[in-house]
């Protein structure tokens, strides 16, 4: 495989980070970003002597920090080849119980704030020749919905709408936009696997096989070998955990008779 340009948002923890090191360990140039300071030092430390990394502190949520960054990542690397929507939070309490708050700050990181920073990587992207990529970081909870996670579950949701009607304007730029639900054990999915652990440890019941997932690492191996091969293919939402991988079929409806 060529040499490409990837950008990752969210790339000091988790998938992320993952993604970062493999694509690096495999020659390409990786532009990523974090809000913490601790990783973003941890992963500047990691691959110091990296030129093909670049690694800044940006605010997902900061319009300005965002299209600065892309701007660096151009003024360095001529071009973006491919993007990964990445960045993502989670606070979750069931309904009736949730507050303002955790819904906005919810909604503004996972879906919001994908409009500024998609934009000017698509708009560069339609500015060169070749087939280009962007990937969505979406989530089961976004296709089925996940109890206790109404803010999250309505901005993954939204993310596979995005990009979907984003693939239909990207055919024009030879720009494929697909969605990814990815299983993996990170810091985020821990705490969650660790109490349903202890939940069926308590009640003597099998651990569900829904939760039986790989690492990051794993995933970011099955996720660019997957880009590799999608030939063309947008608009469509892929299931990855460990080496497996699964497509989602088109909706389908059905007469109803009333």
């Amino acid at each position: 495989m060529n040499s490409q340009v990837v950008l990752i948002s969210g790339g000091t923890r988790g998938i992320g980070k993952s993604l970062v090191d493999l694509y690096l360990a495999q020659g390409h140039k990786v532009a990523t970003f974090g809000q913490s300071v601790d990783n973003v030092n941890s992963l500047r430390e990691l691959h110091s002597n990296d030129d093909n990394l670049l690694l800044e502190k940006v605010d997902i949520n900061n319009p300005k920090d965002v299209e600065d960054f892309v701007d660096q990542v151009v003024e360095k690397f001529s071009y973006i080849d491919v993007l990964y929507l990445n960045a993502g939070i989670y606070a979750d309490s069931t309904f009736l119980k949730m507050k303002k708050e955790q819904w906005d700050k919810v909604i503004e990181t996972n879906l919001k704030s994908i409009f500024t920073l998609s934009q000017k990587v698509f708009k560069k992207m339609a500015e060169t020749d070749g087939e280009k990529r962007i990937y969505l970081m979406t989530s089961l909870a976004g296709i089925s919905g996940s109890f206790g996670q109404v803010n999250y579950s309505a901005s993954k949701a939204g993310m596979i709408g995005f990009a979907k009607a984003l693939a239909l304007e990207g055919k024009k730029f030879n720009v494929s936009v697909n969605a990814i639900s990815p299983a993996a054990l990170t810091d985020m999915t821990r705490p969650i696997i660790e109490k349903i652990e202890a939940k069926c440890e308590l009640e003597n019941k099998p651990f569900p096989d829904y939760w039986k997932i790989g690492t990051s690492d794993d995933l970011a191996k099955t996720l660019i070998k997957l880009d590799g091969n999608l030939q063309g293919m947008t608009g469509r939402i892929f299931g990855i955990n460990g080496k497996n991988v699964v497509l989602y079929e088109e909706p389908k409806c059905e007469k109803f008779d009333i």
